[in-house]
């Protein structure tokens, strides 16, 4: 688009990754929701939205942590006079870590996240694997086509 359409780029600049994003979301939504039934893909719907807001507050906490020390700075911007007490601070003394406030320590900590999601899964494997039980084969059908005699 940046190539062809430039002065459309300008103009969309930071919206067309976030629609990206929409469509991806809504994509997975929409694929899941033409299979099942109206109940089960709301339910889905609401978990998605649940793991995703999770997600993302988990990755805005870790690095408003790891840059300032502190969560919940400064909230009284977003919710006024009642939030200017809300700041925790976790570690006193603490110079912060620029990098992990700009944009590519976003991706570092989503990395990590998922690098934890990856060994807490390993692990899980390895002890159902630790746990197996023999359970009895279930018949298939087969179809035949023909006479059988």
């Amino acid at each position: 688009m940046q190539a062809f359409t430039y002065e459309l780029y300008q103009i969309l600049g930071i919206f067309i990754p976030l629609i990206t994003t929409n469509c991806v979301i809504l994509g997975r939504a929409d694929g899941f929701a033409a299979k099942n039934d109206p109940a089960r893909a709301a339910y889905d719907g609401l978990m998605m939205g649940l793991g995703f807001g999770s997600v993302l507050v988990m990755i805005g906490i870790l690095r408003e942590l790891l840059g300032t020390g502190a969560v919940f700075a400064n909230m009284h911007l977003l919710f006024g006079p009642m939030a200017a007490n809300w700041q925790l601070t976790l570690i006193p003394e603490y110079k912060g870590f620029l990098l992990a406030i700009l944009p590519p320590g976003a991706f570092i900590v989503l990395g990590l996240l998922i690098a934890c999601k990856n060994r807490v899964d390993e692990v899980l494997a390895e002890r159902a694997k630790a746990q197996h039980v023999d359970t009895p084969v279930q018949s298939r059908r087969v179809r035949v086509t023909g006479v059988i005699e």
